[in-house]
């Protein structure tokens, strides 16, 4: 079973410039991703996420070299959630009154769409520290460091992935974690 833990990170303002710079990343892959797979659409090519993702692995270090400042999972997971937006898109079709439930991928602008990006399990780590008497978590994401989390991870097993993403003015991240179904999640207090 797949749970998820979304935390608030507790970044001072050197780490909210990089997540926020990270996002950034991660939207402009997408952009010129959506560019790109319409392009080959208009062309008659049949489109790809590993092919756009080939693509701009190409243009990226001559165009774009500021992106190699933060994690490489920004842009290539947004690249590769193209292919299931698309794919949504395609596939979906109410047979009754005709009506679709996902939209054709559009393009994202800033400050109108959800600052985010992903992490592989194998780009980052957690670890519980002791502050002032209190347990709280840290994130260490490739190329920026350890971030302060305001709580420790609470769920049990390997890690598979996280998001961090930003909401009103507050960065959060959201870590799915593998668990057995016998072991059950530490208590959740409302």
């Amino acid at each position: 079973m797949i749970l998820s833990h979304k935390m608030a990170l507790d970044p001072t303002v050197e780490p909210e410039i990089h997540v926020r710079q990270a996002a950034g990343v991660a939207r402009l892959a997408w952009n010129r991703g959506l560019a790109e797979w319409k392009r080959m659409l208009e062309a008659g090519e049949k489109a790809t996420a590993n092919k756009i993702k080939i693509k701009w692995n190409a243009i990226r270090r001559a165009e774009f070299p500021f992106t190699y400042d933060v994690t490489q999972c920004a842009s290539h997971q947004s690249i590769m959630n193209l292919g299931p937006a698309f794919n949504n898109f395609f596939c979906d079709v109410n047979k009754q009154n005709n009506q679709r439930k996902f939209r054709y991928p559009r393009f994202k602008k800033k400050r109108r769409c959800r600052d985010s990006f992903a992490l592989w399990n194998d780009q980052f780590e957690v670890r519980d520290v002791e502050k002032l008497g209190t347990s709280r978590g840290e994130i260490g994401i490739p190329n920026l460091g350890w971030v302060g989390l305001r709580e420790p991870l609470r769920l049990d097993g390997k890690i598979m992935g996280a998001v961090v993403s930003r909401t009103a003015d507050r960065w959060f991240v959201a870590i799915q974690v593998e668990s057995p179904d016998h072991v059950n999640a530490h208590p959740i207090l409302i």
